[in-house]
């Protein structure tokens, strides 16, 4: 049963990678539907804002307790 689960995942394995070089060589219909634009949206404005945040505490701490050494 184990090595009949592992054939069925190697096979499905080598069925994306056919698929896709396949697409890549201009087999499919459109466009290649695994690179989407990128969209930044107001969802996203905190997670920024939080991750600046975090690094301006995490670079301040640093410097306050003499730990920083920039390395250029």
């Amino acid at each position: 049963m184990l090595a009949a689960f592992g054939l069925l995942v190697q096979a499905i394995r080598v069925a994306v990678r056919l698929a896709v070089t396949m697409e890549s060589r201009g087999f499919g219909a459109g466009p290649r539907t695994w690179a989407r634009p990128a969209r930044f949206g107001v969802v996203d404005v905190p997670v920024v804002l939080g991750g600046a945040l975090l690094a301006g505490v995490a670079l301040t701490a640093a410097i306050l307790s003499g730990e920083w050494n920039p390395v250029w």
